[in-house]
């Protein structure tokens, strides 16, 4: 793990602003347990990607399980929002972040949202 943040430290360095980059950091924080910081990754990841589903699905199951239904819930319904007119994969992943973050509450009595 120390070489694979020496590497994303010294690519960060060069590209500060790249969300992949970033998401590559929110990785390596939650495999260690770091979930502090990989929320903080994502949060920057998300300020440059708004727009980016699989961020917010990963900040949706990170926040389910370590932050808080709150911002789980935010995070899954923004993904459903962004994937509304979509169809395969983004949606697909979308709804698994919602269904994750339902059954994390253990709220089964919402329904999911049919995939158009």
């Amino acid at each position: 793990h120390d070489e694979s943040w020496q590497v994303l430290r010294e690519a960060l360095e060069k590209a500060p602003e790249d969300f992949q980059l970033l998401q590559l950091g929110a990785e390596l924080a939650q495999i260690q347990g770091r979930f502090g910081e990989a929320d903080r990754f994502l949060s920057k990841a998300l300020e440059i990607a708004p727009d980016n589903v699989g961020l917010w699905t990963r900040r949706a199951m990170l926040a389910s399980n370590r932050l808080g239904e709150k911002e789980a819930r935010e995070a899954a319904e923004k993904a459903l929002e962004l994937t509304t007119e979509k169809t395969g994969p983004q949606r697909a992943l979308a709804l698994s972040a919602y269904a994750h973050v339902l059954a994390e509450e253990a709220n089964y009595a919402e329904p999911i949202r049919p995939c158009r």
